[in-house]
């Protein structure tokens, strides 16, 4: 987070675009392999998936704020 140097050890920030494709793709492949046998439960599925992929952007820049104001009050803590 806006530091040089290396990073040690697992991560989790940088990762809303990344997750954001990802949910995108999860869902546009999952449509194709539903929407191969078009009923009425496969078209509810394929609209609940889509549903839930517009929310993985807003879930996603809600925890890299979250991440970010945990990580300045960490730096506050060890400065002050």
């Amino acid at each position: 987070m806006d530091e040089s140097g290396f990073l040690a050890g697992a991560s989790n920030a940088g990762l809303s675009e990344p997750g954001q494709n990802t949910a995108l793709s999860l869902t546009l492949i999952s449509v194709l392999l539903v929407g191969t046998q078009p009923n009425l439960d496969n078209v509810v599925s394929m609209k609940i998936l889509i549903l839930l992929s517009r929310e993985v952007p807003n879930l996603l820049d809600r925890a890299r704020l979250k991440l970010q104001a945990d990580h300045e009050r960490h730096l506050a803590k060890n400065q002050g």
